[in-house]
């Protein structure tokens, strides 16, 4: 188990609804937050750079005026009048006669105004700006500045207005700014509620299955495989989870019902010979019967019997869970068809039998040989037991494909189409008349099937030439 990080268990335990719309909204938010900072910094380096520019327009205009004075030999007249205007109130500046690029510029407020001489000494300027540059403005701060010139066109002085020498926002562009930014913000916020309260209302829709899938998992847990979730098939992750989920419960049922049927069908199997042998056993006890040779080769019949269908049931469960190990050798299949051919010679001649062998294989094979043997032994039992006298058997074997085919094809009455898949399973028989001793344990085909599939392979039974049962087993060549 992974290492639980501080407080995670406590979110974890909150319902996913909650936790989806606590995301959207966390979201929502911290998109708002990323977008408030960036425009911010955009929004102030524009105004910024708006406000350099008009007020770079403004110092050019003064530094022309004062150049222009200058000439006319009345610069400290016209600094004189400069400093004045720029502790004027600002509506009385566009009356000022004094001072023509004023009202040029319109309306602009002089805060930040400030004129110096060529060696940066403060001459004019606002109230607070002197006390703030101590009297003197750095070579480097010169370098920003808009000069004015004598007649002589030699520098006389410089000028600087508004952001040039504070380096922030004027009011009116920070006020602006400042009431964006909080649209933004109120904007976000309500967008985060919007959002939060659509959220919940398909979140609903969205979880039903989930919480369907909650409760048919618990149901599965104590043993109830008919739940099944309800979906809309609309193809997204959700409702192939359900779809996942209805298959695995399907398969869970089939399962559950195949186990019972199996031990249904085992009880009732073993319940014929024990029934006999212990009805046998207690009327000998009684004295009703004797125990001569004969009641005793009768229960000893029956012993065998059970013996035989305790072993074939436990070789088939073994061969279906996949718990016996493959023994296997390199051997020629066209050899060992030839040799169970011979096997059955003395059932041949009872019943005037012809067994045939088409051995067209040619090669050599990989495999359990002893399975392989004991699956051609249950078919040619089959094939022997309904296929009436003077009829004929044939065993063949041949490549087709990168595949081992071996077929034992009968002259018998075949098997019906509907049934062909029916033969596989336990205990099933097509004569429902036959009891054990006559027509065995029903457990032939199904032992046979569980071999071939140890084998990568498959069994099947189709129609023969003559109308009778063709088996055919296809093996891959390794």
């Amino acid at each position: 188990m992974g290492r639980r990080l501080p407080h995670e268990g406590r979110f974890m335990k909150t319902s996913l609804s909650i936790r989806l719309v606590i995301l959207i909204a966390g979201t929502i938010l911290v998109s708002s937050v990323i977008t408030i900072l960036l425009v911010f910094s955009l929004s102030s380096s524009r105004f910024r750079a708006y406000a350099l520019e008009k007020d770079r327009n403004l110092a050019h205009t003064i530094a022309g005026y004062l150049t222009t004075s200058a000439e006319n030999n009345r610069l400290d007249e016209a600094i004189s009048s400069l400093s004045l205007a720029a502790q004027r109130p600002r509506h009385m500046q566009p009356r000022m006669k004094t001072m023509p690029m004023i009202r040029a510029s319109g309306d602009i407020e002089p805060v930040g105004f400030l004129v110096t001489d060529k060696n940066g000494v403060v001459l004019r300027g606002n109230a607070g700006m002197r006390e703030h540059f101590h009297n003197s403005v750095s070579d480097t701060k010169l370098l920003d500045a808009v000069p004015f010139f004598n007649k002589n066109r030699a520098i006389t002085g410089y000028v600087f207005a508004g952001v040039m020498l504070e380096g922030s926002l004027p009011e009116t562009e920070y006020k602006y700014l400042r009431s964006l930014l909080l649209g933004v913000l109120f904007s976000a916020m309500l967008s985060a509620v919007l959002a939060s309260f659509i959220g919940v209302l398909f979140l609903k829709k969205i979880l039903k299955p989930l919480n369907s899938l909650n409760q048919g998992v618990r149901l599965l847990g104590r043993g109830d495989y008919s739940f099944r979730v309800d979906h809309p098939g609309s193809g997204d992750e959700l409702s192939r989870l359900a779809e996942g989920f209805n298959e695995m419960a399907a398969s869970l049922q089939a399962s559950e019902q195949w186990k019972k049927q199996i031990i249904s069908d085992t009880a009732h199997e073993l319940r014929t010979p024990v029934s006999l042998i212990m009805g046998n056993l207690e009327m000998m006890l009684d004295g009703i019967y004797e125990a001569d040779e004969e009641r005793l080769r009768s229960l000893y019949n029956e012993s065998t019997l059970l013996a035989d269908l305790i072993r074939d049931l436990h070789e088939l469960s073994s061969a279906e869970s996949s718990q016996t190990d493959l023994e296997k050798e390199v051997f020629d299949p066209d050899e060992l068809i030839s040799l169970m051919a011979e096997s059955f010679r003395a059932v041949r001649v009872d019943k005037k039998l012809q067994i045939h062998v088409e051995a067209h294989f040619h090669d050599s094979w990989a495999g359990d040989r002893r399975k392989l043997q004991q699956v051609l032994k249950n078919l040619l039992a089959n094939a022997v037991k309904y296929t009436p006298s003077e009829g004929s058997i044939t065993l063949r074997t041949f490549r087709m494909e990168e595949k081992l085919i071996i077929e034992v094809e009968d002259t018998g009455p075949g098997i019906p189409a509907d049934q062909r898949l029916k033969v596989f399973d336990r205990f099933y028989r097509l004569d429902k008349s036959r009891n054990r001793q006559e027509g065995g344990s029903g457990l032939g085909l199904a032992i046979s099937k569980a071999i071939i599939d140890l084998h990568n392979g498959y069994l099947e039974v189709e129609e023969g030439q003559d109308h009778g049962a063709l088996f055919r087993i296809t093996l891959p060549i390794c």
